[in-house]
């Protein structure tokens, strides 16, 4: 958000110092989070997460707008970048709110969409949210762990959040390297 990791590259190139991506490949994503959750719940979370807060922080609010931003996302995004096949009935904005309206139990409108509590244990879109965060978490901690294999040091950047889920296995890893 505020570029730390775009100035850290930056730095890296000039100082010809190798820099690995520790972002999964968002196909891998989706592949293991359809392996847990259906396909309805996986377009709720992910066409909220990735899609709907942006259109909501454009001030998009028009409907024809939102669904043929929604449509385009599905189709670039979900399909394409993250190779997942959808049916046809599976593509459309009205599978992304029944699904919604269902995993969350309340309406989808846009310019009420609130935040729901990344703390509630309880909620099942927030299930969803920890096992992606999950998923590219371990991804992450096996890379760091590949890249200590390889070097003497390893410099680490990622957002605040991660270092929350990954601490207890950045320690584990590090232990293993003192």
């Amino acid at each position: 958000m505020d570029g730390e990791i775009g100035l850290c590259k930056i730095l890296s190139d000039r100082l010809k110092i190798p820099i690995v991506n520790g972002d999964m490949n968002d196909s891998l994503e989706f592949k293991a989070l359809l392996k847990i959750y259906s396909k309805g719940d996986f377009m709720a979370y992910i066409g909220t997460e990735r899609c709907m807060w942006g259109l909501k922080g454009e001030g998009i609010n028009d409907s024809l707008d939102i669904e043929k931003r929604y449509s385009a996302f599905v189709s670039n995004y979900i399909e394409k970048s993250g190779r997942v096949k959808l049916l046809d009935s599976e593509r459309g904005i009205r599978f992304y709110k029944s699904n919604y309206e269902t995993l969350l139990k309340r309406p989808f409108d846009l310019e009420t969409l609130a935040p729901t509590n990344p703390f509630d244990s309880i909620s099942a879109f927030q299930k969803i949210g920890r096992s992606s965060k999950e998923i590219r978490d371990q991804n992450l901690l096996r890379i760091i762990d590949m890249q200590l294999k390889l070097h003497d040091k390893v410099f680490v950047v990622f957002g605040g959040w991660h270092l929350l889920t990954c601490e207890p296995g950045l320690e584990y890893i590090i232990n293993q390297y003192k």
